[in-house]
């Protein structure tokens, strides 16, 4: 409250000097965690839209906007993208500098894009992306050609490594069977893959991350004012300052080791292919779904692009999430494009 910005983040510096219009700001869920927001999914008004970019991918979904600009610390992009039944891209970490935007974590911390199509969330992607010397995490030579990539044709037929991984179990039956007859459609370029047990521990060390920033940059205000934030996001902050120092460093030190382990697996693959959610969109307003399929590749900074290409029970949408390797998001891209319109294809 009262609270006043004298200049745009600098993601919106970029949309607006590009000539972006910038509509206004969409809902969030509190703080950009997960106390809903009053936003309903235009799918199904009864059901949630995800968070904690609300608004955004509702905003999208129903038409009102060419694209919108959310964040993700575990699955606030991927996991709305999913729910609405549109396309949503998180980058790798550090291509879209931060300025400005509120921090929660900022180990994880990214801001994504939603859009209907592949190329319109890489165009506004590519937009924002640019070195800024005010965030830390900000890599230079950022955009790496990442549009024009997107928008070409793969070389050749692209290969996927389809992983089941430690939280395959939490995915409903239905997207779980999606999930195999998509590799059946892709064939002999779908290859089963199994992570390295070191994975197995990766959503506990996001957890710890992400709790023991959160206190830190949350902390101070709940206390000024602990009746002005939800019972969740107290819990939340109480969480994270138990968190132990060696378990916070221990955690980090997997958060940087872990991207090598599939450095093997990329060289056999262009993304990874595995669900973007459990499944439809939950029935209430009073939470807003599961992230925990965007946690591991969150953890290592992955792009990650969710492409809505399944449908639930109640046909719903549910989406399919393609990931790559840290830094060739053009390439990430270009491949989720290509499987979109092979789909249609066939």
């Amino acid at each position: 409250e009262g609270r006043r910005p004298t200049r745009d983040a600098a993601c919106v510096a970029s949309l607006k000097a590009a000539g972006a219009i910038i509509l206004g700001k969409t809902a969030t869920t509190e703080m950009a965690v997960m106390h809903p927001a009053e936003t309903r999914n235009p799918h199904a008004l009864d059901r949630t839209p995800g968070g904690s970019s609300s608004g955004s991918a509702a905003a999208v979904a129903d038409g009102m906007a060419f694209g919108a600009v959310g964040t993700q610390t575990n699955g606030s992009v991927v996991r709305p993208a999913s729910f609405c039944g549109v396309v949503g891209y998180k980058p790798s970490f550090g291509l879209i500098p931060r300025g400005g935007v509120l921090a929660c974590a900022p180990s994880l911390d990214t801001i994504g894009t939603f859009g209907a199509s592949v190329e319109a969330v890489a165009l506004l992607a590519a937009t924002m992306m640019r070195y800024d010397g005010e965030d830390g995490a900000s890599v230079r030579d950022a955009r790496r050609g990442v549009y024009a990539t997107a928008i070409t044709d793969p070389p050749v037929t692209p290969r996927f490594a389809c992983v089941e991984g430690p939280v395959w179990d939490r995915a409903e039956a239905t997207t779980q069977e999606g999930m195999r007859q998509l590799a059946s459609i892709l064939g002999e370029n779908a290859v089963a893959t199994l992570l390295p047990s070191a994975f197995d521990r990766a959503v506990d060390q996001h957890r710890v991350v992400m709790l023991a920033e959160l206190a830190a940059n949350y902390g101070p205000q709940i206390d000024r004012a602990p009746d002005g934030f939800s019972d969740t996001l107290r819990g939340m902050r109480d969480d994270g300052a138990r968190v132990a120092a060696t378990d916070y460093i221990i955690a980090r030190a997997a958060q940087a080791a872990l991207p090598g382990l599939l450095d093997e697996l990329f060289e056999d693959a262009d993304a990874i292919l595995a669900p973007a959610a459990p499944g439809e969109a939950p029935l209430g307003l009073d939470a807003t779904g599961d992230p925990i399929f965007s946690t591991i590749w969150q953890f290592l900074g992955l792009p990650c692009v969710t492409l809505p290409i399944m449908f639930g029970p109640n046909d719903l949408p549910v989406g399919a999430q393609l990931i790559g390797p840290w830094g060739d998001d053009g390439r990430l891209l270009r491949t989720a494009r290509w499987l979109m319109n092979h789909l249609l294809e066939n």
